[in-house]
């Protein structure tokens, strides 16, 4: 009967090595049957020496099912009435309350933190761009309850995108800081990434974490555009046309958002009209460059935008 018992806080620990290093595992069907494992072995009359293995496996599962849980939890939602890419944006972090009906309480003594990342791209007319990462640091020292429909809302805000940039491709990811939190009185312990020669799951990066190790709350992905971008969505042939036909460095802009915003059925076209402005342009066009910036969105082809033959080369293998 004891080495039955042993055996079965040996499995338990086997299947928890599995979970974490394992592709096939990480998923809410692996934690139920963890779960089910644990409420077979953790009876009144188990072995005395399995219990504090059992009773920390079970912690360690609900932690785990905690994390794998802040997706459906957690969401940041872009605030202000005009997302415009250079003007400051305001943006809403929130928490609702634990999937299943569980009341979650954090804060209070043991500071919670939630870290938000921040990955923008601000493209020029020329389709470069220069990527910037920052983060910030949304702070609960309060004692927090949530249950029900009650939610926790953090607020933060960013700047806008430099004037030279046309637009701004953006990606928010937030994680949550290694922390203590209450869940039905029990206490977890989460985003904890682990050590390799302690008894608990090694630090193997789970499905639901980020590359640090920490448990991924949610993320958020958006693009921001130059006031006055709605006319050249609504007619992006139209407006490509025209700026060529102005030819003046001013329009250059809109050249590369009309190749952005330019459906499917009408890029031929499009990329017709550049390659024609390429060719014929004189070397001091100063539309040329552009020209070949909206070509590379239109055509998805990886080509400098400062070689204006090998733009004319690809054009002439593409037709034959």
């Amino acid at each position: 009967q004891w080495s039955g018992r042993r055996l079965a806080a040996a499995l338990l620990r086997h299947r928890l090595h599995q979970y974490a290093g394992c592709p096939g595992w990480g998923g809410a069907d692996s934690l139920r049957e963890l779960e089910f494992l644990l409420e077979q072995h953790l009876r009144d009359d188990m072995w005395d020496g399995a219990r504090p293995a059992m009773e920390r496996f079970a912690l360690l599962t609900a932690g785990l099912r905690f994390e794998l849980e802040l997706a459906d939890m957690c969401s940041v939602e872009l605030q202000s009435d005009q997302p415009i890419a250079h003007a400051p944006q305001e943006y809403l972090f929130e928490m609702r309350a634990s999937v299943g009906g569980k009341v979650l309480e954090f804060g209070g003594e043991e500071e919670v933190v939630f870290r938000v990342s921040v990955r923008s791209r601000d493209f020029d007319s020329l389709g470069q761009f220069v990527e910037t990462e920052t983060s910030i640091l949304l702070r609960v020292d309060e004692r927090k309850s949530l249950s029900g429909v009650e939610t926790l809302k953090l607020p933060f805000g960013m700047d806008g995108a430099p004037p030279e940039s046309v637009l701004r491709e953006l990606k928010i990811t937030v994680e949550l800081l290694p922390c203590v939190v209450s869940l039905d009185g029990r206490q977890l312990s989460v985003s904890i990434t682990g050590d390799r020669d302690a008894d608990e799951v090694s630090d193997s990066r789970w499905n639901m974490r980020n590359d640090r190790g920490y448990a991924r709350c949610c993320e958020f992905s958006t693009m921001l555009f130059p006031a006055g971008y709605e006319s050249i969505q609504r007619a992006p042939l139209t407006t490509l046309v025209e700026a060529l036909r102005r030819g003046e460095q001013e329009y250059a802009r809109h050249l590369f958002l009309a190749a952005h915003f330019m459906p499917e059925d009408k890029r031929e076209l499009a990329m017709k009209h550049l390659i024609q402005k390429i060719r014929f342009a004189s070397e001091a066009d100063e539309m040329v460059p552009p020209s070949m910036g909206a070509l590379r969105v239109l055509s998805r082809e990886d080509l400098p935008v400062t070689d204006r033959r090998a733009w004319l080369l690809w054009w002439q293998n593409r037709e034959r």
